[in-house]
């Protein structure tokens, strides 16, 4: 039983041998450029030994102090690790070294070499080198790290040597206490991390930061932050070996700050600096970035209509606004409809109050700061009382029943039109069955590109997506009927599809919010509901707040969407989006209309046919029949 043991033992010990081999091997021929070279050491990761000593290696010191070794399960990765604990300390050190005894590796002259160990500590540590020359059998000290800062958490810390002098044959590495403290050590390695020709890796890596996966924002943020680091080396360098960070103000080194492990929850203000480090020890510069974060809304009263005035004519509706950063802007409602805004004090605004009935009617102001927190004033009541005149003109007549935009094919040509071009073919009729959407369908964007689409829902697959997305401006004012009309013309689609879904998405209101989470942003905005972020604060769709302020956008961007679905743009070479098929398929076994209400019912579920979207497009097409904007 004990010969089977042993060779059992032999045989695990000879195939981790080999599988790190392999890998070594494997890294070598993906990374054929770099000259880092990991240099093999015997139980690395002391998994192997007896008593209270791990195998091929040395329970070294001198001097005076009291310690006890113990090779315990609180292992950093597998089953062991190596604890000591000094109690009592007046000269001298104690270190775990690998053994002198043919278990210290080889080394070449003129080269130097990275030692990374995993450790905790109640006390700073060191790494600790010693030499053999090659006319000498015995060991003596050569050279060591820097303290080592302690840690109640597995830390994982490298250094490297210096220069290997002639004549230096061998090498011992180790980690070890001069004063008292507990020091646990787990998973050594070491790198030749010499450049080609003998020169060492003096390139230093570079390092980049990104917030909740994409670039961090100069400005603020109304929640939590996830903050995340990663680095790469030059080709050919050592390797990067750790990234090191502060939040405190103080520069990051490997003895000062943390090692980055994982993405960063930052809830507060605060400046992150940070910097990597190679295998070689080389430093790129420190970076920082200021995190901003405000969670605080700003306070807002409504000064002007008092309670209980009568308003008639142009009222002036006016408010004060603070905020601990800034007001970006205040809105203004009656009956709880946005009627206008003011970005700047004194905030008011002149607001026609005959385009409501006489009555009463509830006034209020909403005030939203630059990282998108927002508070709401009290609501007034004020009674509106405008004389009657003569009676009013009956409303144009609605838009003729029969649209004169169907939809092309896939992969139509000259799509998507000119803007100008399909703001001169829209219907002349001025009928407007919603006018609390006036606002909006007179906003335009100065800036189309400078419209925040997200970029989280696009696919590596879809460079058509993006091209079309590119095009939405946005660049047409008239009646809702009218811009619905525009955006059809536009992208080459029927126009009474697009009347009917926009029935189902909002009721024809560019002021709907669905989805909403409570946070702003974090819901779907306007007359065809473009959803901005999700729940979690991930991006979706984007385009908030331009999707939300302006009519004209919010339908450009729909038509966007149902082109690129109608011309393959989505199609990844996968299941999603169109069932494994192109759209080219799909037409060719059930016909153009089947794709069009598949790209539709996509819209709401992002499936092609699932059950989500055969509901949904159930919905859109009774709207459709009958044609339901004909009866606001």
């Amino acid at each position: 039983m004990t010969t089977r043991r042993q060779v059992r033992s032999y045989l695990r010990t000879l195939i981790a041998a080999c599988a790190l081999a392999l890998l070594i091997t494997i890294g070598n021929i993906a990374g054929a450029a770099s000259p880092s070279y990991a240099v093999s050491l015997q139980n690395p990761s002391l998994e192997q030994g007896s008593g209270n000593k791990p195998s091929c290696w040395l329970l070294g010191g001198y001097g005076s102090n009291s310690y006890q070794w113990t090779w315990t399960s609180d292992a950093h990765s597998g089953s062991h690790a190596e604890n000591l604990n000094v109690t009592s300390y007046k000269n001298g050190d104690r270190k775990l070294l690998t053994s002198f005894s043919g278990c210290s590796p080889a080394v070449t002259a003129g080269h130097v070499y990275t030692v990374s160990v995993w450790y905790k500590s109640s006390a700073p540590s060191a790494i600790f080198a010693f030499k053999n020359n090659s006319s000498s059998s015995g060991y003596s000290w050569w050279a060591g790290s820097p303290q080592l800062p302690t840690s109640s958490s597995w830390t994982q810390a490298s250094w490297t040597t210096p220069v290997v002098p002639s004549g230096m044959s061998n090498l011992s590495v180790g980690l070890g206490l001069r004063n008292v403290g507990s020091l646990t050590i787990d998973d050594f390695s070491l790198v030749d991390s010499t450049g080609t020709g003998g020169a060492t890796d003096t390139t230093p890596p570079t390092s980049t930061i990104s917030c909740n996966d994409s670039s961090c924002s100069s400005g603020y943020y109304n929640r939590s932050v996830t903050v995340s680091l990663a680095a790469t080396d030059n080709s050919g360098g050592s390797g990067v070996s750790a990234i090191r960070y502060t939040t405190d103000g103080t520069t990051p080194t490997l003895s000062n700050g943390s090692t980055y492990s994982g993405p960063l929850v930052i809830g507060t203000t605060m400046t992150i600096a940070y910097r990597a480090y190679d295998n070689a020890g080389t430093a790129e510069p420190v970076k920082t970035q200021k995190i901003q974060i405000d969670q605080s809304p700003p306070t807002v009263l409504l000064s002007a209509p008092a309670s209980g005035a009568t308003l008639t004519g142009t009222a002036t509706l006016s408010a004060t606004a603070s905020d601990n950063v800034a007001v970006d802007h205040v809105d203004f409602l009656v009956d709880g409809t946005v009627v206008g805004s003011d970005s700047s004090s004194p905030y008011s605004i002149g607001w026609n109050s005959a385009s409501v009935a006489n009555g009463t009617h509830t006034v209020a102001a909403r005030a939203l700061d630059a990282a998108g927190n927002t508070a709401s004033s009290s609501t007034t009541t004020v009674a509106v009382a405008n004389l009657a005149s003569a009676p009013p003109p009956p409303p144009a007549p609605p838009p003729p029943t029969g649209g004169s935009f169907s939809t092309l094919a896939s992969d139509a040509s000259g799509l998507p039109r000119g803007d100008g071009s399909c703001a001169s073919l829209v219907t002349t009729s001025t009928w407007e069955p919603r006018s609390d959407n006036y606002t909006a369908n007179h906003t335009v964007p100065s800036n189309p590109s400078s419209v925040p689409w997200s970029n989280a829902e696009i696919g590596s697959y879809w460079a058509k997506w993006i091209a079309n997305r590119n095009l939405v401006t946005g660049n047409y004012t008239g009646t809702t009927n009218q811009i619905i009309q525009w955006a059809a013309c536009k992208w080459g689609l029927d126009e009474d599809l697009l009347r009917a879904v926009a029935v189902q998405e909002s009721d024809w209101h560019e002021s709907m919010v669905g989805d909403n989470c409570g946070s702003v942003g974090e819901a779907s905005y306007g007359l065809f509901q473009i959803k901005n972020a999700y729940c979690n604060g991930g991006g979706a769709w984007g385009g908030y707040p331009y999707s939300a302020q302006d009519s004209a956008l919010n339908a450009d961007f729909y038509g966007a969407y149902m082109r690129s679905c109608l011309d393959n743009d989505f199609y990844d070479g996968g299941s999603w989006l169109y069932g494994g098929q192109t759209i080219a398929q799909i037409v060719a076994a059930r016909g153009l209309d089947y794709a069009v209400w598949g790209c539709v019912g996509s819209w709401f579920s992002g499936g092609w046919y699932d059950s989500g979207a055969q509901n949904y497009i159930n919905g859109v097409k009774s709207h459709l029949a009958n044609k339901d904007w004909l009866k606001y």
